[in-house]
């Protein structure tokens, strides 16, 4: 079973939250609350496996909840918000997810998913690197350093800092081995860094490389639910 918590400063929009995670009977409403201070309160006594946080609250944000409690008790996190301005910052800090209001039961499910697949795989069991060799050389390349991911038929092109690097893999494949929460398709033929996301327009996402890349609204809104701007 795995343990939720609800933060929302307003009880109907945790009822509806409740509502909706109902079905999923994998998953046990464990605490709420409704202020940053009752947050990392909570959070900090029983920290739970998913914690679906709202950004705009009293006394601060979401944001402020996590950057409280030590990065070694933080949660598999979820943001459910009214504002999609804070997309980008909810993805720097590896959220696995952000849901805008109202949130459709189907897109839920899509989120709770997600969830699921993360937590049955354990996070140190991703991969950490991934080994290239070429004619002359064989390395690793860490997971950490690369900014985005092109499918090329049966190999993927790693693109790091300027350099690219060519695995013998499908891009399905490869990123079953990668965290779920690090690393987001945002076509059929590539997948991106989150932790490089700088920005997300109708049709695109920029890097912190400035790299723009063409998206799939398919992909995009079906991970983040985003009004593209």
């Amino acid at each position: 079973m795995n343990s939720v918590i609800l933060i929302d400063d307003e009880p109907p929009a945790r009822r509806k939250l409740a509502r909706l995670l109902e079905p999923h009977k994998d998953f046990q409403i464990t605490g709420e609350a409704a202020s940053v201070v009752a947050a990392v309160a909570l959070l900090t006594e029983r920290p739970p496996d998913l914690l679906f946080l709202d950004v705009q609250m009293p006394d601060g944000t979401g944001f402020d909840v996590l950057q409280q409690l030590p990065e070694s008790i933080r949660p598999l996190t979820i943001f459910v918000t009214a504002h999609n301005h804070h997309a980008v910052d909810a993805f720097t800090i590896r959220a696995l997810d952000y849901l805008l209001k109202p949130v459709s039961p189907s897109r839920f499910s899509a989120s709770i998913d997600r969830a699921r697949l993360h937590l049955a795989k354990p996070e140190n069991t991703f991969r950490r690197r991934v080994l290239i060799r070429d004619e002359q050389l064989t390395y690793f390349v860490e997971t950490a350093a690369i900014d985005w991911l092109e499918s090329a038929r049966n190999y993927v092109v790693l693109h790091t800092a300027g350099r690219t690097h060519i695995v013998r893999a499908t891009l399905e494949g490869l990123l079953e081995q990668l965290d779920p929460a690090q690393f987001v398709r945002i076509s059929r033929s590539a997948a991106i860094n989150l932790a490089q996301l700088k920005a997300i327009s109708a049709e695109s996402v920029i890097l912190k490389s400035s790299e723009e890349l063409k998206a799939s609204p398919r992909y995009l809104s079906g991970l983040k639910s985003l009004h593209w701007v």
